[in-house]
């Protein structure tokens, strides 16, 4: 299938691709992957384009995605990466919500709902300073049984880190926020970690909702 051939369209709210998902962090991938539960260049460019991002942004996060998880893909040049496998890579920074079993560490994800402001919302600046404590204690853990392999690994991820949440607000804003400074609720980022594919489903059927 040609990239350029992949078009918007919108999600139901279950797809047998779902049910493939044995972690929280492959449910929360699933919907960038394939009907057998694999990511691969044309599947995270099809999630991207679902939900709303431009063809070029969305072409550019699918290689920089698959690059970044290269190293336990299976098939020519490891292109294509088993969702139930990614967190041994994704791990390796040591710096996000996921623990080493593949499925949402609590106390880390209280950690980075913590960043939510006292009105209960999470904005741009927000982010940044998210992402770059986790950088600082990624940083502290170089060395570690299971911690980060070295520094270059750790500013990868923590630039894109910082591209996902970038798109994150694009993608996530709505009209009403015109104007207005970008933020994210809290049940939106709590959802995001949790709620599976369920936030993703919802975006993509809001943008086409609203064209």
């Amino acid at each position: 299938m040609r990239i350029s051939n992949v078009s918007p369209q919108p999600y139901p709210s279950a797809e047998p691709r779902f049910a493939l998902a044995k972690t929280d962090l492959a449910r929360h991938v699933v919907w960038f992957a394939n009907r057998d539960g694999y990511l691969t260049i044309p599947s995270i460019y099809r999630g991207f384009r679902n939900l709303g991002v431009p063809r070029l942004a969305s072409l550019i996060h699918a290689f920089v995605i698959q690059h970044r998880y290269h190293d336990i893909g299976e098939g020519f040049l490891g292109l294509h990466i088993d969702i139930n496998q990614i967190h041994r890579a994704r791990n390796a920074t040591g710096s996000s919500v996921w623990g080493s079993d593949g499925n949402v560490d609590r106390a880390q994800l209280y950690r980075a709902l913590s960043f939510v402001g006292a009105d209960g919302r999470f904005t741009q600046k927000s982010a940044h300073d998210l992402v770059d404590a986790n950088y600082k204690r990624a940083v502290s853990m170089m060395g570690d049984p299971g911690g980060p392999v070295g520094l270059a690994e750790i500013e990868t991820g923590r630039k894109i880190s910082h591209i996902n949440f970038s798109m994150l607000f694009a993608m996530a804003l709505g009209s009403e926020q015109k104007g207005k400074t970008p933020t994210l609720s809290r049940s939106f980022l709590h959802s995001l970690y949790e709620g599976g594919p369920r936030i993703f489903i919802d975006l993509a059927n809001a943008k086409q909702a609203a064209k």
